[in-house]
């Protein structure tokens, strides 16, 4: 990989960006066989929005981050976060409501967005 910053051409190799991969999953392992706790109840196990057999891919775009629709006025508040509701949507019709399916999706997550840290700060 190169870039020109400044000018000047940086190069980091790709092995380097796996490294950098590697070992921010490798911090995140301790966590894998976690439970699902706080927020993550309302969130993914009892959102309709996350669950395929109860609602239709739309309703992800309409509602809140919490499932409910956003001019409820029961809502609890007007987070709007459909892309995080859409890869709930995709990790359950992928193995259900594992927890341990939800953890290795946000470790792999969290090795692609440090390689990109890693890189934009290169």
């Amino acid at each position: 990989y190169q870039r020109r910053v400044h000018g000047e051409s940086v190069k980091m190799r790709w092995w380097e960006l796996g490294t950098v991969f590697v070992v921010a999953v490798v911090l995140s392992l301790p966590s894998r066989h976690g439970r699902f706790v706080f927020d993550d109840m309302p969130a993914i196990r009892d959102n309709p929005d996350v669950d395929s057999t109860r609602t239709t891919v739309g309703t992800v775009f309409k509602d809140n981050f919490w499932g409910q629709p956003m001019d409820s006025p029961r809502a609890q508040h007007m987070s709007y976060r459909p892309f995080t509701t859409l890869t709930f949507r995709w990790n359950v019709a992928w193995a259900g409501f594992e927890p341990v399916a939800f953890h290795d999706v946000n470790m792999l997550l969290h090795g692609i967005a440090t390689v990109l840290f890693v890189v934009a700060c290169k």
